[in-house]
C-alpha cells in the first residue's frame, strides 16, 4: 500500500495528543548547567484552551525530557531542561484527548497519533478542535551555553467542507453520507498514515437555504490513496424524504480531492450536484370491456426508451394484482431526463420495436398505453398506471337450431381464417398477420356422441382468440348421436361482424342460427300421386350468424415465438 503524504509544508510538523496534568504557572528560575551541560529554554505560544506538552529527543530518537502543560495555561509559557551536550529535536503538540489518542511517543520514530473511532462502526468523525504541533530539528546544545527557542504552534488539521445538491426535490430531506480513504492514525516522525478509516459525514441543510442544498463540514487527518486505486475516496450519500422515501447515491472523489489536497490549502471546498438513486416502481392492472381480470405473478416484458415511440431496452416483471415487480431494480436516469415504456403480455424480448407470436387461438395478447417518467415526475398509480388492453378479439360460440330431429348432436366446429403467426408493433399496438393463415378447432367430438341439441341449443366449450378485422368462415358437423358418418356438414359459413369488423380487444358472442325445414314435398303430378317422401332434414337449410358484444373472459397466457 502506497500512503501520501498528508502536507508538503517544510518545516517538520509532528502531532501531539495528551491528556495533561494541572499546572499553569511559568517555570522557576531555570537551572544552572553543569560541566558538559547546557540549558535548553523553549517559550511556547498559542491560542486556544488547549493542553499542550513539550519534548526533546536524542538524536536516535528516544526522548530525553519532556514538559506538558494542561488546557486553560495561559497564551505563553516556558520550559528550561539542562541537557548534556549534543544535538536535539524538539516536538512542541497539542489536542483534546477526548479526539485523538497519542501513542509510542517514548521513541520520535514511532510515535503516532490516531483520531478516536465513534459508534458500534467504528467510523471516524469530525476532529473539531484544533491539532497544534510544531518540531524544530538540529538543535544544538552547547557547554556551558543557553539554546533559545521560541514555538508558535499551528493547527495542522485539513477542513473538508462538502456541499452537494441533489435538487429541490430533495428538500427538507434527512442525508446522511460516508467517505473512505480518510487516514485514521498518521506517524508523527514524517506525517505519513498509517491507518485507513470511514468518515461519518454529517450533512445540515445549507445556509444559503436553498432547498435541496446540503453541507458537510469535518476536521481530518488527511487522505489516504491506496496503490493503483482510482477509487479510495468514494462518498456514499443516502436520503430520507419527509414521505419516508429512501433513496442512495455513490460519488468517486479521489481525483477531486487528491487535486485540493496536493493545493495545500487547509479548507478542502468540494461541490457536487448529485442525483439520487431513486428505483422504478410500476402500477399495472388490465382494461375489459366489463369484467376485470387480474394479474397474478404473471410474466411481462417492458419495451423502454429515451424518446417516445423509439423502444431500445427489454425489461422482465411480474404482474401482480396492482404492481409490476421488475426482475432487476431499475433507476430512473439521474439526469432527470424522462423514460418512455410499455409493458406486453407474452413476455417477449422485442426487436426494433416488434414482437412476434405464434398464435393457437388460446394467447392472450396485451399491451399498455405508452407512459413517461423521471426523477421529478415518477411513474406512479393513479396518473400513470400501466394498464394491459386485449389487442386480440375474444369469440364464444352458441348454436341455436330449429326444426332438428330428436336426438341430434354437434360433433364439430372449426374456424377458419385465423393468423398462425402475427407480429405487434409497441408504438401503435397494430397486430399484423404474418404468412398464411390456419384452422382452429373449436370443438370435435372424442366419442362420436357430440354436444346434444337440448331445447335447441348448444353451447360450445371454450373459446378462441382471434386477429382483428379478421375474415372467418366456420365449419360444422350436425349428425345423430352415436352415427356421425350421418351426419350433415356445413362449409365455410362467413362469420360477419358488421361495421369494419371485430375489434381489437372485444369480446363477441357468434351465435350460429340453423333452422331445418320439416314440410313434405309436394308430389310432382297429381294426375299420379305418389306417396310424399319424408323429408331430409338437412336437403334445405338456412343459416344465419351473428355476433354480439360480450364482456370479456379470462384466459391463459399462450406461448412467444422467440
Amino acid at each position: 500500500m502506497r500512503l501520501r503524504h498528508l502536507s508538503e509544508k517544510t518545516a517538520f510538523l509532528l502531532l501531539g495528543f495528551l491528556v495533561l496534568g494541572a499546572c499553569g504557572k511559568d517555570d522557576p528560575e531555570p537551572p544552572v548547567p553543569g560541566s558538559g551541560e547546557g540549558l535548553l529554554r523553549v517559550s511556547v505560544r498559542h491560542t486556544g484552551d488547549t493542553p499542550l506538552a513539550v519534548f526533546a529527543y536524542k538524536a536516535d530518537g528516544s526522548r530525553m525530557a519532556g514538559k506538558e502543560e494542561p488546557a486553560g495555561t495561559p497564551s505563553t509559557w516556558s520550559w528550561s531542561e539542562r541537557l548534556v551536550v549534543g544535538e536535539y529535536a524538539l516536538l512542541v503538540a497539542g489536542a483534546d484527548p477526548a479526539e485523538v489518542r497519542l501513542g509510542d511517543t517514548e521513541n520520535l520514530g514511532k510515535a503516532y497519533a490516531a483520531a478516536l473511532p465513534s459508534g458500534s462502526d467504528s467510523l471516524l468523525v469530525s476532529l473539531d478542535s484544533p491539532l497544534y504541533v510544531e518540531s524544530v530539528t538540529g538543535i544544538k546544545v552547547t557547554d556551558g551555553d543557553e539554546t533559545a527557542i521560541s514555538s508558535t504552534p499551528k493547527d495542522i488539521r485539513r477542513i473538508l467542507r462538502l456541499t452537494i445538491d441533489a435538487g429541490k426535490g430533495f428538500g427538507g430531506a434527512k442525508v446522511e453520507g460516508r467517505l473512505d480513504g480518510i487516514a485514521s492514525s498518521v506517524r508523527l516522525s514524517d506525517r505519513i498514515a498509517t491507518g485507513v478509516g470511514v468518515l461519518d459525514l454529517d450533512f445540515r441543510a445549507s445556509a444559503t437555504g436553498v432547498a435541496g442544498v446540503y453541507q458537510a463540514v469535518a476536521g481530518i487527518l488527511g487522505t489516504v490513496t491506496l496503490d493503483g486505486s482510482d477509487r479510495s475516496n468514494v462518498c456514499t450519500l443516502s436520503f430520507e424524504t419527509a414521505g419516508g422515501e429512501r433513496f442512495s447515491y455513490e460519488e468517486n472523489l479521489t481525483a477531486s480531492l487528491h487535486e485540493a489536497m496536493s493545493s495545500g490549502r487547509d479548507t478542502l471546498d468540494l461541490s457536487l450536484k448529485v442525483s439520487p438513486a431513486v428505483p422504478i416502481r410500476l402500477y399495472t392492472g388490465i382494461q375489459t370491456r366489463a369484467a376485470v381480470d387480474v394479474f397474478d405473478s404473471t410474466p411481462v416484458s417492458i419495451a423502454v426508451g429515451t424518446s417516445a415511440g423509439d423502444y431500445t431496452e427489454h425489461w422482465t416483471g411480474t404482474a401482480t394484482e396492482g404492481d409490476i415487480l421488475l426482475d432487476s431494480e431499475r433507476y430512473y436516469p439521474t439526469d432527470g431526463s424522462a423514460l418512455f415504456i410499455r409493458s406486453y403480455h407474452p413476455a417477449a424480448p422485442h426487436v426494433n420495436g416488434e414482437v412476434r407470436y405464434e398464435l393457437t387461438g388460446q394467447e392472450d395478447l396485451m399491451l399498455t398505453d405508452e407512459r413517461s417518467g423521471s426523477l421529478s415526475r415518477r411513474f406512479d398509480a393513479t396518473e400513470t398506471p400501466l394498464i394491459h388492453k386485449h389487442l386480440l378479439t375474444q369469440l364464444s360460440f352458441r348454436l341455436r337450431v330449429k326444426g332438428a330431429p330428436d336426438g341430434y348432436s354437434v360433433h364439430a366446429v372449426k374456424l377458419n381464417g385465423l393468423a398462425s403467426v402475427a407480429k405487434v408493433s409497441l408504438s401503435d399496438g397494430e397486430v399484423v398477420p404474418v404468412g398464411e393463415t390456419s384452422s382452429v378447432i373449436i370443438y370435435s367430438s372424442d366419442d362420436g356422441n357430440g354436444i346434444p341439441v337440448v331445447d335447441g341449443v348448444v353451447t360450445l366449450p371454450g373459446f378462441v382468440l382471434v386477429q382483428p378485422k379478421a375474415s372467418l368462415t366456420l365449419d360444422m358437423t350436425l349428425a345423430p348421436e352415436g352415427d356421425p358418418a350421418s351426419g350433415q356438414d356445413f362449409k365455410d359459413l362467413p362469420v360477419s361482424f358488421g361495421g369494419e369488423g371485430n375489434e381489437s380487444g372485444g369480446a363477441y358472442d357468434i351465435e350460429i342460427s340453423l333452422e331445418i325445414p320439416v314440410d313434405p314435398e309436394e308430389p310432382d303430378d297429381p294426375d299420379t300421386p305418389e306417396e310424399p317422401k319424408e323429408p331430409d332434414p338437412f336437403e334445405e337449410y338456412q343459416v344465419k350468424i351473428t355476433a354480439t358484444v360480450t364482456p370479456w373472459k379470462p384466459g391463459n397466457g399462450g406461448n412467444a415465438d422467440l
